[in-house]
């Protein structure tokens, strides 16, 4: 039920725009994170079934389960692949991305790929993969097909950096601007990366697919090196990505069962990022 809210020269700022996730039911307000590897400027709540994604203060939150990652890893138990929880917010500048993870035990391991799908359009042809040389597709579905692909992982040992690839492009490359940490304290990894870089704007909407893998190299799967360089996901049977979201709500699955043993990544939800400018209220409607 609607209710008005009056307060005598009450001013409100209403600012840092607005992020959501089509089908939601809720609204708020995005915000800048700092990038520092903890999550305590993180404040949404998580849905309460996994495998689902809703919206909470602004943030776009996944919610995935422990204990579901693919054990292929000679150490099946690995944490640092299996991810439990992925929120994305915004600003003006940049989009925000938190990825919680059961365990992270050593930070040159991690490396999370992000599909960036700003038109969905059913005409893509451009760019079918994601993570560098794993052998993961997005099948023949033209209208999950990314712009950019988003890898975040150690090119050198303990040192994070963001690549990417554009549909349109012929190699890696780094954003201009970007930030990025991954904390075995906290379990997680944040990164920054502004949204002019991935064809973003405040108010874009974009499919979203994210995927785990091992990071190395070719010549040493406990290595490090970058894109262009070498094969930076660690090769595994079919293909090399380890964990992703998507699933059935409130099922329990590993992510080869619910997604990976195609070797296609069919997972992808629809993100909305609306921005909305500051604002001065003496009253004000509350749904």
């Amino acid at each position: 039920m609607a209710r008005w809210w009056n307060g005598l020269g009450l001013c409100v700022g209403l600012f840092a725009g607005a992020i959501l996730v089509l089908g939601g039911t809720s609204t708020g307000f995005a915000h800048a994170i700092t990038v520092d590897g903890s999550a305590s400027d993180w404040t949404g709540s998580a849905p309460s079934q996994i495998h689902d994604a809703s919206y909470s203060n602004g943030e776009w939150i996944y919610k995935g389960e422990s204990g579901d990652s693919r054990t292929d890893p000679v150490d099946p138990s690995d944490s640092n692949f299996d991810l439990t929880e992925v929120r994305l917010t915004a600003d003006a500048t940049n989009l925000y991305v938190l990825v919680r993870f059961a365990d992270v035990l050593a930070t040159d391991q991690v490396y999370v790929g992000l599909g960036i799908d700003r038109d969905q359009s059913t005409t893509d042809t451009s760019m079918n993969f994601q993570g560098d040389d794993s052998g993961l597709t997005y099948g023949n579905v033209a209208a999950k097909l990314p712009e950019f692909i988003v890898d975040i992982h150690n090119a050198t040992p303990g040192v994070t950096t963001v690549e990417m690839y554009a549909d349109n492009g012929s190699s890696w490359y780094a954003p201009p601007t970007h930030s990025e940490f991954i904390s075995t304290t906290n379990d997680l990894l944040e990164a920054a990366i502004p949204l002019s870089s991935l064809g973003l704007t405040s108010s874009s909407t974009f499919g979203f697919s994210l995927a785990t893998f091992d990071n190395g190299k070719t010549s040493d799967p406990s290595g490090t090196a970058y894109n262009n360089d070498d094969d930076t996901t660690v090769d595994y049977p079919g293909n090399d990505a380890l964990d992703c979201i998507g699933g059935t709500v409130g099922t329990s699955q590993s992510s080869w069962d619910r997604d990976l043993s195609d070797n296609n990544l069919g997972n992808q939800f629809t993100v909305s990022i609306a921005t909305m400018v500051p604002v001065a209220l003496s009253s004000f409607l509350v749904d």
